[in-house]
């Protein structure tokens, strides 16, 4: 994952210089140089504050499972799960299989009952997505088309694409989650396609080793899904959860929000509206992208939305300079703060 995180820092390096070569660096660097610290301060203090309610979400599924870890402890495995959704391409699963493992290991906890705490919360996030992201195309195409016809035919076709590629992502893990005899056939489907290769690659023809790894991994493939079901059968839960999931995402449009009022970008709550818009559209298009955070396709498609609301192209681009780097620098610093303190409790 240290590569992974390197190899981003790069891309988003070269993302920003070309940013500044198409721009001009003298109109950008002007605008940074006016830009508000303590404004700035305050985008940094609420991107802490996302990550803060993001870790009381999940604490939320793991009360309610009987994860026995206080918030001062789960909070850096979440610092290690934001780490690894910054630096995965596409739709940012892919540290949970990790951290459960970590967590098995650390704190003595079932690893399936901690992959089911981390999906269903998932599920939460996808589903609040999902709403605010149909709302957003809704009020793109619907009240200010006229202010951003110069939004090209690919970007359109991006955003449409990206939120049927997510709402068909949330009906697909929706489906495994609610129909646990098939959601188990298929995992165990794909672990009998993955492990005689593992075992060929890394243990020969363990033949035993291999039956006995996945006999330990449909009993804990069950686990999972009897966890997932008894955390879809309560209507509280979920209503906390999704209250919990807008929140999260209140607090991110205005981290951002900030960001842009940094560099004088303040036009009242009508922006606030606009600048959420924007980051909504901006996450879609990371579900089908297949670069880390999709660097350089969404700073493109926030300077675009923002140029064609009739923010001037300095500004813009000084803005989206602004609360990018604050996402990348301030994720890739937590998540190894956060890595740190999981390989000492080892």
């Amino acid at each position: 994952m240290a590569k992974k995180g390197a190899v981003l820092a790069v891309l988003g390096l070269i993302v920003f210089v070309l940013i500044f070569r198409f721009v001009g660096t003298t109109e950008i660097l002007s605008v940074l140089r006016n830009a508000n610290p303590y404004l700035i301060g305050l985008s940094v203090f609420f991107q802490f504050s996302l990550l803060l309610v993001w870790t009381f979400r999940w604490q939320l599924i793991t009360e309610y499972l009987k994860i026995g870890i206080p918030f001062y402890r789960l909070f850096p495995y979440l610092l290690f799960i934001n780490f690894g959704d910054i630096i995965t391409p596409g739709p940012r699963f892919g540290s949970e299989p990790v951290v459960a493992y970590l967590i098995q290991k650390n704190e003595g906890q079932k690893a399936g009952t901690v992959m089911a705490s981390m999906l269903v919360e998932r599920l939460y996030g996808l589903i609040s997505f999902n709403m605010i992201s149909l709302f957003s195309i809704f009020v793109l195409f619907g009240y200010m088309s006229v202010g951003l016809l110069n939004l090209s035919g690919w970007v359109l076709m991006l955003i449409v694409l990206s939120l049927m590629v997510a709402v068909g992502l949330t009906l697909f893990v929706a489906y495994i989650f609610y129909t646990e005899n098939r959601g188990l056939t298929m995992v165990m489907g794909w672990a009998h396609r993955i492990l005689p290769f593992v075992y060929q690659k890394f243990y020969k023809n363990d033949v035993r080793g291999m039956r006995a790894t996945e006999v330990k991994l449909r009993k804990s493939a069950k686990t999972f899904f009897d966890d997932v079901l008894l955390l879809g059968g309560d209507p509280k839960l979920w209503v906390n959860g999704m209250f919990m999931s807008f929140a999260f995402y209140i607090i991110y449009f205005i981290q951002t929000f900030y960001a842009f009022a940094a560099v004088g970008i303040f036009k009242g709550l009508g922006f606030f509206f606009v600048v959420a818009m924007m980051m909504t559209l901006a996450e879609l298009t990371g579900y089908i992208i297949m670069l880390p955070s999709a660097v350089g396709v969404t700073e493109i498609l926030m300077i675009s939305i923002l140029s064609g609301y009739g923010i001037p192209l300095g500004q813009a681009a000084a803005g989206t300079l602004i609360a990018r780097g604050i996402y990348y620098i301030f994720g890739l610093l937590t998540g190894y703060i956060g890595l740190i303190w999981v390989e000492r409790k080892k």
